[in-house]
C-alpha cells in the first residue's frame, strides 16, 4: 500500500507488519528538500506513531537527498520554517517530532 502527501514530494509506503517506508521524491533535484517537504516528511513521521514498528526513510532516484534546496533555503535561514500542532516543536533550536 502507497501513499502520497498533498505535493508528492514525500512517499509512504505501508509493507506490513509495522514496516513502512518513507522515500523522499524529488530525484531531478537529488531529492533536495524545500519548506513545505520538511513540513512533509514532519507530518509523515506523525502520521505513523502508534502504528510503526519500523520506519526506513529513503529517497527516489540515485541519491537519498542532497540535503537543503538552496533554491528555497533563505525562507528557512530567516526563520520562516515555524512548528505546528502536525510537525512538531523546537526545544534548545532542535526540532521535537
Amino acid at each position: 500500500m502507497s501513499s502520497q502527501t498533498d505535493e508528492k514530494d514525500i512517499l509512504i509506503e505501508d509493507q506490513g507488519d509495522g514496516i513502512y517506508v518513507i522515500k523522499l521524491n524529488r530525484p531531478k533535484v537529488l531529492n533536495a528538500l524545500h519548506t513545505k517537504m520538511l513540513e512533509n516528511l514532519a507530518k509523515a513521521f506523525n502520521s505513523l506513531e502508534g502504528k510503526a514498528k519500523v520506519v526506513i526513510l529513503t529517497g527516489s532516484g540515485r541519491a537519498f537527498s542532497a540535503g537543503i534546496d538552496l533554491t528555497s533555503a533563505i525562507k528557512v535561514f530567516q526563520g520562516e520554517f515555524k512548528p505546528t500542532k502536525d510537525t512538531g516543536k523546537y526545544k534548545d533550536n532542535c526540532l521535537i517530532m
